[in-house]
């Protein structure tokens, strides 16, 4: 009888470590949660610089220039430029905003995606 005591705590520690890792598992790695922030962060700013670029424009102000709007969208900011451009219908008679927008969409959607397969 001793002997059947010695394995089932035997058993309770193996299976209590494989829980403990399973909940490991589910957290979201810091690199991955970082990574996620900067294209938020990076999104809102490229949303708003094009919108500011459009009131500018629609005021006879001084603009944003274009390289600093692919800058913004090129840094993880994609989604929230390509989303002002058909939001605001900016920069969308502009053939190299219409391209390239959304193919940097798409590679950085893949990079995050990407990213969080290796990371999770």
């Amino acid at each position: 009888m001793s002997e059947n005591i010695g394995t089932d705590e035997k058993n309770k520690d193996e299976n209590c470590g494989d829980d403990a890792r399973k909940g490991d598992e589910t957290l979201m790695n810091p690199i991955l949660i970082v990574l996620l922030a900067v294209a938020c962060i990076m999104s809102l700013i490229s949303f708003f610089l094009m919108r500011y670029d459009k009131q500018c424009a629609k005021q006879g102000k001084r603009r944003v220039p274009e390289k600093t709007l692919f800058l913004a969208a090129g840094l993880f900011g994609a989604l929230g430029g390509t989303a002002a451009m058909w939001i605001f219908r900016h920069k969308t008679k502009h053939w190299y905003f219409k391209l390239f927008f959304p193919l940097m969409l798409i590679l950085q959607a893949a990079i995050v995606g990407y990213a969080a397969a290796m990371l999770i």
